[in-house]
């Protein structure tokens, strides 16, 4: 099925397989409506992609100064909210969940990236105002 686009509008690669992934899910009655996929460190993507933590996040970023002792680094991706759910305690519930496993399972630092795209100009200056307020513009594109 190579160049062709799958039958789904779901995303399914390697790292959803790994036992170091673990994927959170919040139901209303038996609907999922809100989930997040968990990365934790994995030695065997470490050593296979010349990473440092064998995170999909390591393709984008430069990892290797999140390497001390004492630090476990997860990555957050995949944090996705149906949309009529996107301003209930579902987000709230999910981002708790992501806290308490990561937690439970002895991570130090949590990272994240995040798509903002928007189909409204309003919301996107918004978001670059915010940005620019926090000094997290980048100079570089990609």
């Amino acid at each position: 099925m190579a160049g062709r686009e799958l039958p789904t509008q779901r995303e399914v690669n390697g790292f959803d397989k790994l036992s170091s992934t673990v994927h959170l899910v919040v139901y209303v009655e038996h609907e999922p409506l809100a989930t997040v996929r968990i990365l934790l460190p994995n030695p065997e993507v470490a050593s296979a992609t010349g990473g440092v933590l064998g995170l999909k996040m390591k393709h984008r970023s430069d990892l290797t100064g999140l390497v001390e002792p004492g630090q476990v680094v997860a990555e957050a991706a995949r944090f996705c909210v149906h949309r009529q759910w996107r301003h209930s305690d579902a987000v709230v519930l999910l981002q708790a969940a992501f806290y308490a496993e990561s937690w439970w399972r002895g991570v130090t630092h949590r990272l994240a990236a995040a798509h903002l795209e928007t189909d409204s100009e309003v919301d996107a200056r918004l978001i670059q105002q915010a940005i620019a307020h926090h000094s997290w513009l980048s100079s570089t594109e990609g």
